[in-house]
């Protein structure tokens, strides 16, 4: 499978490689069960943004950020090589855009907000767990037991 890359400036090659190496993992996976519930489209990463972006956080290091594109909510990820901060995207495609693009933070799109995970919901966090279990991440999958376990942990307490 070949992956299209829109390349707007240079980025460190190294922590590139493993954004792609991510990407043509989790995309073997995808499937209507890990994509945000009531997506319908043919294309494959639709709906997997949050949950693509939360797996290559923890896989590398990188931060969360979130934005708009065509009027939808969209996760992607902020990335440091030491010198700059870069917005990566792996799933603009279910936009009509390049699979995998980035940019110098705040170039990528407008009006890029950081995230954090603990912004992740419960039902996001289960389908990156369901993803990341099936594509084998075994380094993710402790990280998204303890969240998911902890929000759920808070959920009760609200609710008694």
């Amino acid at each position: 499978m070949h992956t299209k890359i829109e390349v707007k400036h240079q980025m460190d090659r190294k922590k590139l490689a493993l954004l792609v190496g991510i990407r043509r993992t989790l995309v073997k996976h995808f499937a209507p069960d890990t994509a945000y519930p009531g997506t319908q489209s043919s294309i494959p990463s639709a709906g997997h943004c949050a949950i693509v972006a939360a797996i290559a956080a923890l896989e590398i290091g990188a931060g969360l950020a979130s934005t708009s594109v065509q009027g939808v909510r969209h996760w992607i990820n902020r990335v440091s090589d030491g010198n700059l901060f870069w917005d990566v995207d792996l799933t603009g495609d279910q936009f009509g855009l390049p699979e995998i693009q980035f940019a110098e933070a705040g170039k990528l799109y407008p009006e890029v907000r950081d995230e954090s995970m603990t912004a992740l919901k419960p039902e996001t966090l289960q389908r990156a767990l369901k993803l990341a279990q099936r594509a084998g991440l075994r380094d993710v999958i402790p990280p998204l037991m303890a969240m998911l376990r902890s929000k759920q942990d808070l959920e009760e307490i609200v609710q008694a």
